[in-house]
């Protein structure tokens, strides 16, 4: 007899009973359904096919595994199981070079299943990950990879060389990617891609080693990166996943901080910002004498997350701490990924300002952004996807004109729009498909 749809999805998220009945309870009130009791008992005997979840309870279930409400209540219980992503363990497993490996393969085979558009390890989830991740770097143990063959130093050199090429045009300053070839987020993010395949088999295959733990961190790192550039925010939640997963299992703190900060991004892209502020406290709790550049770009984070819980006087504040370690930052290099510089900061401080409900102060900062969009050899790979904040000023501000100009650039900028930006541009503008700038880019935001 086959195992119920519950048991399986339970398995793979690597729980037991009473856990399982833990993280649906907090989620339960999380989702504000109200309080439930945490009893593996109830989790048995929806297994057993002889009590059926209440509706709330359902819809918790659901959220927990990224699997859209509509279908809840359009297939009933249990059908709407089957369309569950078909994900590994995100924080159970182990926390080692076996278990890193393991997150990196699934963020490449993981996918199948409605595709969520927030981040899904949240709430007490993502406590348990934070945890998962500092008990790993107190506690490093990494398996012994006996019989696996040595792996040739000359495949790194290259795997390393092409990657850094990949990284040039999103995290170099902008001087340097004035000089790098204008390619689409979908294109890098096709070769990044590649690369992380690359990464996985030679871990799977070899006795790797940190080196290749860190190629992993990397591939996975800017692989997230580019898909939330992309608009695939659940693809680019998971590659951040397998990221703190590389960090851990290699045992540098300083990386773990970096990847649980550009975590953070993801959250603050889609998510809740309430997580974010947990992702940015562990960041600094792990990161010993972090560098300027990488303080000012946790405070800039946590100055949009407060922003967008309403706290205007804290936002604020953590803007004026990112100021001022940008500016002691200056031109020295930075070695995590989190280079600031004066054009980041700005880009910044509008999101702040947007946040805020304060648009035409917002735009006084993106107007650097919609001034360069008209010289795409100087262009961030994000550029289409970050054009999406203007947009939203000007829409606010009920200036269609512009904001009509923004996604003609966006669609110039990429040819087509990928399919997860076009989810994000059609949202906006549905209202407005019939003005008179809009429609004749209606067709380039088709969904089919």
């Amino acid at each position: 007899m086959a195992p119920h749809p519950l048991t399986r999805l339970r398995l793979v998220a690597g729980l037991s009973h009473p856990a399982y009945a833990r993280l649906i309870a907090d989620t339960h009130a999380l989702l504000g359904h109200g309080g439930m009791a945490a009893r593996r008992e109830k989790v048995s005997r929806w297994e057993s096919g002889r009590v059926t979840p209440d509706l709330t309870t359902q819809l918790t279930i659901a959220h927990v595994h990224r699997i859209p409400a509509e279908f809840v209540h359009r297939l009933g219980w249990p059908h709407w199981l089957s369309l569950a992503p078909d994900d590994a363990p995100l924080s159970e497993g182990p926390w080692d070079t076996d278990g890193a490996v393991e997150v990196a393969h699934r963020a490449v085979t993981a996918g199948r299943g409605p595709a969520p558009e927030q981040p899904t390890v949240t709430g007490p989830a993502l406590r348990l990950l934070v945890d998962r991740a500092r008990a790993a770097l107190a506690s490093p143990s990494s398996p012994a990879r006996d019989g696996r063959p040595a792996l040739d130093p000359r495949l790194l050199d290259a795997a390393e060389g092409r990657l850094q090429h990949l990284e040039v045009p999103e995290w170099a300053p902008h001087q340097a990617r004035a000089q790098a070839p204008p390619l689409t987020a979908s294109a890098l993010l096709s070769a990044a891609a590649a690369e992380h395949r690359f990464a996985v088999h030679l871990a799977t295959h070899t006795g790797g080693g940190e080196r290749l733990l860190g190629l992993l961190r990397r591939t996975a790192t800017l692989c997230a990166i580019l898909s939330s550039s992309t608009g695939e925010e659940a693809r680019a939640e998971r590659y951040g996943l397998a990221a703190v997963r590389a960090a851990a299992a290699s045992g540098d703190s300083h990386q773990v901080a970096a990847t649980l900060s550009h975590l953070a991004l993801r959250h603050l892209s889609a998510g809740d910002p309430a997580d974010v502020l947990l992702l940015l406290d562990a960041a600094r709790s792990v990161m010993t004498a972090p560098s300027d550049h990488f303080t000012a770009s946790l405070y800039a984070k946590e100055a949009v997350a407060r922003a967008r819980l309403g706290d205007a006087g804290a936002s604020l504040q953590a803007l004026g701490l990112a100021d001022g370690a940008a500016a002691r930052a200056g031109d020295t290099p930075c070695p995590y990924g989190d280079h600031v510089d004066e054009e980041k900061m700005r880009f910044g401080r509008a999101k702040v300002w947007n946040e805020l409900g304060r648009p035409r102060r917002a735009l006084t900062g993106f107007a650097p952004l919609t001034r360069l969009i008209d010289t795409p050899t100087h262009m961030s790979p994000q550029t289409a996807f970050r054009l999406l904040q203007p947009i939203d000023a000007q829409l606010a501000l009920g200036d269609l004109d512009a904001a009509a100009h923004g996604l003609h650039q966006a669609v110039t900028l990429t040819g087509t729009l990928p399919d997860g930006l076009i989810r994000q541009y059609r949202r906006r503008f549905a209202a407005h498909s019939r003005h008179r700038l809009v429609e004749p880019l209606w067709s380039f935001l088709a969904t089919d």
